[in-house]
Parts: C-alpha cells; sequence; structure tokens
C-alpha cells in the first residue's frame, strides 16, 4: 500500500506535454484507495500559461487546470495555497500527472503529490 509524498522540478518544451512525472514512482500505483493532492507553481521567471492534467484510471478530473506563478520566486509550491486538486483514486488506478506548455518558450514547473490511503 504505497503512500507518501513527491516534489519535483520540471521543465516542459515549448508547445509540449509532458510525460506522466510520476512514472516509475511508488506512489504511481496507490494499489488501495487513496487521497490524492497536487500542488504546482510555475517559475516566477517562466512565461506562459501551463496548464495541470491529472488522470486517475480512466477518469481525468482535471484536464487543462492553469498553473498560477510562485508568490516568491523558487519557492514552489506552498501547502495549503497552491493546492490545485484533491481527488480520490480507486485501489487499481494508475495516477498521471502532465502539464500542457502553451507558450513559445520552454518553462519550469514546480510540482507537489501527496498520496495517503483512505
Amino acid at each position: 500500500m504505497p503512500s507518501g509524498a513527491r516534489k519535483r522540478t520540471i521543465s516542459v518544451a515549448a508547445n509540449a506535454t509532458s510525460a506522466n512525472v510520476l512514472s516509475g514512482e511508488v506512489i504511481e500505483f496507490p494499489g488501495v484507495p487513496s487521497s490524492v493532492i497536487v500542488a504546482a507553481t510555475v517559475l516566477a521567471a517562466s512565461a506562459g500559461v501551463v496548464l495541470l492534467n491529472l488522470q486517475l484510471g480512466s477518469d481525468r478530473p482535471v484536464d487543462g487546470l492553469a498553473i498560477s506563478g510562485e508568490a516568491v520566486p523558487g519557492r514552489g509550491p506552498l501547502m495549503p495555497d497552491d493546492v490545485m486538486v484533491k481527488e480520490v483514486a480507486g485501489a487499481s488506478d494508475r495516477i498521471a500527472l502532465t502539464f500542457t506548455n502553451t507558450s513559445g518558450l520552454a518553462v519550469v514547473v514546480t510540482w507537489y503529490v501527496e498520496v495517503q490511503p483512505i
């Protein structure tokens, strides 16, 4: 029954969608019904709009939610201020989190995901 949290930074290429940032992480497949909390911010120096996409099994509860810029440059997401999604994943669900950059320049996203059994 995997649980835990991950915080990472990713550069998303211009006009592209990232791969699943949870791929290969133990929390990608929770194994039991679990709460999923996602927070994310875009580096203040990055320009453009970045969209968050979340898929839980066959459900896509979030598709194209705009991420805000960091209030303090280099800080990353602050809990609970930057929480964007609170959802429940089923026992057999795969958690897929991607980011879509709609700008013509690469952007830096810092994300945080917490998965806990319910």
